[in-house]
This record gives structure tokens, C-alpha cells and sequence, in this order.
């Protein structure tokens, strides 16, 4: 078990770490109201992305987030497709909190293209979605929030596993699964660019929640290291 060093995250699991963006984390972005960029801190990726349209942060280091409105994101300057390989495994673990029970996207593409890879919550209908490839090829996991709270932080875990020839969607909440999904298609990466609180698939929409940090793998985190990390975060958020 890796860890990774010199940031608020600290304690999280660094093995297939590529992506860690927090807004509590100085290397990820200096709580200022005028800031313009956000840097990743995993790995030899140089990842920056500026912050579109309006933005707020609270104050802290701590309780610190990406508050998003309506037509808020962070575009990224890298694509799935140069962050992650066709038909291997990832995970994406997000700390987030909702408003309201909408559909919305937490990690998505910046241009609508055949190629998608996007993940989505809707806590309307107890759903966390990986959307793969297109509107026609959505995989669900339903029912893991148990009738979420709203304004309450979730530790939201997508996990794609890949054994041989056999993909499974695993999806967590905080540090628990939640329940899986086989994926019998393929799938190809999008090459347009990755932003956070936003997506061109199956309708999600943008903005109205608030995003801590969020973390992507090119690994397919098991259950030990999805506890891990929520064990290592949750006192932020009073859990």
C-alpha cells in the first residue's frame, strides 16, 4: 500500500494514483477567491485545469470545496484517453454534497463524441452511473444511497474491475459497497478533454453541488482500500 505524501490527502491510498485534485490541498489550489487554476498532485502528471464561470470556496483548509453552480466547471487539460487505458480498470472516489436530488456529473467530457466515460449521480433514484461509450451504453447501480440525505458529504466510489475478459461496476458509499453491475460491451476512451461538474451523457447536469476532492485511479481499488480512504478523510466532513 502506497501513500501519498506532502498534501492534505496524505493518508490516502497512492498505489494508481494519477488524479488527486482537493480544495483544501495548497498544491491543488490556494484558497483565494481570484485563483484561476487547479493542479493535480498524483504522480508525474503535470494536470492543470482552469475553473469556468463562477466559482466560491469555503473557507478553511479543512471544510474547503469546489461549490458549483449552474454552469460551473473545472476543465481539465487531459483526456480519459491520456489519463487511463481502453478496457482496463479504474476508480474515481469523490467526496460530494447535493442540494437537491437532480441528476448531476461529477467527472465528464468536454465534447459530445461517440467515446464517453463519464460518472453521475442521481440521488433521485438511489443511482450512481458510469456511463460508457454513449447514451446507449449507461451501466447502473442502483438503490446504494438508501435514500441519501440532502446537504449531507458522501464518499462516492466508482470502480471498474477487469478480470480477463469480465468487467464489473462496483459502486461505494461511504466505505461501503453498494452493489455491481457486469459490463459485457467495450469500451473506447473519449480524446476531448475531462471536466469536473460536468458531462455530455445522458443528461446529467451541471452545477448545484459541492465537490472536496476527488481522485482517479488506473487501478481497480478493492474494498480494503475504498475503507481506507474513507476512514482517512471522513473527520473532515464530521463523519
Amino acid at each position: 500500500m502506497g501513500i501519498k505524501r506532502g498534501s492534505i490527502t496524505t493518508p490516502i491510498i497512492a498505489d494508481g494514483l494519477i488524479l488527486n485534485i482537493d480544495a483544501a490541498n495548497r498544491a491543488s489550489t490556494l484558497p483565494e477567491s481570484n485563483i484561476t487554476t487547479v493542479f493535480n498532485t498524483a504522480g508525474d502528471l503535470t494536470t492543470s485545469g482552469s475553473i469556468n464561470n463562477e466559482y466560491d470556496m469555503w473557507e478553511g483548509p479543512t471544510t474547503a470545496s469546489f461549490a458549483f453552480d449552474t454552469g460551473d466547471y473545472i476543465g481539465l487539460n487531459k483526456s480519459m484517453s491520456e489519463l487511463l487505458t481502453s478496457d482496463s480498470p479504474f476508480s474515481l472516489s469523490a467526496w460530494v454534497k447535493f442540494p437537491s436530488a437532480v441528476h448531476l456529473v461529477i467527472l465528464g467530457n468536454e465534447d459530445s463524441e461517440s467515446n464517453q466515460l463519464e460518472f453521475s449521480v442521481d440521488p433521485n433514484n438511489n443511482f450512481m452511473i458510469l456511463s460508457l461509450n454513449s447514451t446507449n451504453s449507461v451501466e447502473y447501480v442502483g438503490s446504494v444511497f438508501q435514500n441519501p440525505t440532502i446537504n449531507k458529504w458522501w464518499n462516492l466510489v466508482w470502480v471498474l474491475e477487469v478480470i480477463g475478459s469480465t468487467k464489473t461496476y462496483k459502486a461505494y458509499v461511504n466505505g461501503q459497497f453498494g452493489g455491481s453491475n457486469s459490463i459485457s460491451t467495450s469500451y473506447t476512451l473519449p480524446t476531448s478533454n475531462s471536466i469536473i461538474g460536468d458531462g455530455k451523457v445522458f443528461g446529467g447536469t451541471a452545477g448545484d453541488l459541492n465537490i472536496a476532492n476527488l481522485q482517479l485511479y488506473n487501478i481497480a481499488l478493492n474494498s480494503n482500500y475504498v475503507l481506507h480512504n474513507y476512514n482517512a478523510l471522513k473527520s473532515r466532513f464530521g463523519l
